[in-house]
């Protein structure tokens, strides 16, 4: 099992979506699904939550995270945030 992290704090979420550059948008909520699939992403787009930090290591210049309902911004555009990901405890 693993832990992933933003800013120090655990999220849930079942993967995140990301453009290849700058917009990394998590996929923490039903409703974060359906509005990346409304807006054209595809279930393929959804990438596993474990390859967060090294998305956010390669993103471009501006890159941000947030729900993929943009209800919750986890990292906004102008914040140097850490993404961690790390082993759990084991069940």
């Amino acid at each position: 099992m693993i832990v992933v992290k933003i800013n120090g704090e655990p999220v849930e979420a079942e993967g995140f979506m990301w453009d290849g550059c700058h917009k990394i948008y998590l996929i923490d909520s039903t409703e974060a699904r359906q509005q990346m699939l409304d807006a054209g992403w595809s279930e393929e787009d959804i990438r596993p939550l474990g390859h967060l930090a090294e998305a956010w290591g390669s993103s471009c210049g501006l890159r941000f995270i947030s729900s993929g309902d943009i209800a919750r911004g986890y990292i906004s555009q102008d914040e140097d945030g850490t993404v961690t990901v790390e082993a759990g405890p084991r069940d």
